[in-house]
């Protein structure tokens, strides 16, 4: 019961609103990069070779943060390498970052 008690203070209900505004962005990013977020015409997405991080990396985002399509954001340049993004308090996102860390005996996430 304390761990559902936590659980809910941190599912904020706007969470899956701003993820479904995220997935619009990437559906139809309009002037901006879905890949980098910049303008376009100041995007060099396809002068950049297609690296893959070798550990796993996870970019855990505040709903409200996510939202902003900003390219000044590092998170944004750790996706380009291969890191997935996480919405806190959107439960599926939860509960996968959730089940990652019971996996993890090695603690490396």
């Amino acid at each position: 019961e304390m761990l559902e008690r936590k659980r809910s203070r941190f599912e904020i209900p706007r969470a899956a609103k701003c993820w479904s505004m995220y997935c619009d962005f990437m559906a139809s990013p309009g002037v901006k990069c879905p890949r980098c977020w910049r303008v376009v015409k100041h995007c060099c997405c396809a002068a950049l070779p297609n690296v893959k991080l070798r550990p796993q990396v996870i970019v855990l985002f505040h709903h409200e943060e996510l939202g902003q399509h900003s390219a000044t954001n590092t998170a944004v340049w750790l996706t380009l390498v291969g890191a997935e993004f996480y919405c806190a308090g959107l439960r599926e996102h939860d509960q996968r970052l959730q089940r990652l860390l019971r996996e993890d005996v090695d603690g490396t996430v």
